[in-house]
């Protein structure tokens, strides 16, 4: 598991995580404490894939040369367009959530207010 804290410290178990930090945890740790005050993390979880990982800015590929190619993909293409007609879209005062699917429906759902 991989967790991201924002906040004061967290103690996990008895080890203490400074505020903006990123630690791998076994399944075996059980006890979180902010160690002052409010304390927000996000815990994720998964398998090892078993292959290389690259990283760099939005990018993770395999390699190297995957992330270059992902960058020109995204200078000459934008990866299909914007598809808007406008640069700066804006969705009025009457704010909805919405869904653009891949075969073209839209879901949408008015919300009552946002906390933004």
């Amino acid at each position: 598991m991989r967790t991201s804290i924002k906040g004061d410290d967290l103690l996990i178990d008895d080890e203490v995580l400074p505020k903006d930090h990123q630690a791998f945890l076994s399944d075996k740790a059980k006890v979180f404490k902010a160690s002052r005050s409010k304390v927000s993390f996000l815990i994720l979880q998964s398998e090892p894939i078993g292959e290389p990982v690259t990283m760099y800015g939005p990018f993770v590929m395999n390699t190297e040369e995957e992330i270059n190619q992902a960058y020109s993909d995204y200078r000459s293409t934008r990866f299909g367009g914007w598809p808007w007609e406008r640069s700066d879209p804006v969705h009025g005062k009457e704010k909805k959530r919405f869904a653009k699917y891949a075969d073209g429906s839209k879901e949408e759902r008015k919300i009552s207010s946002l906390n933004i």
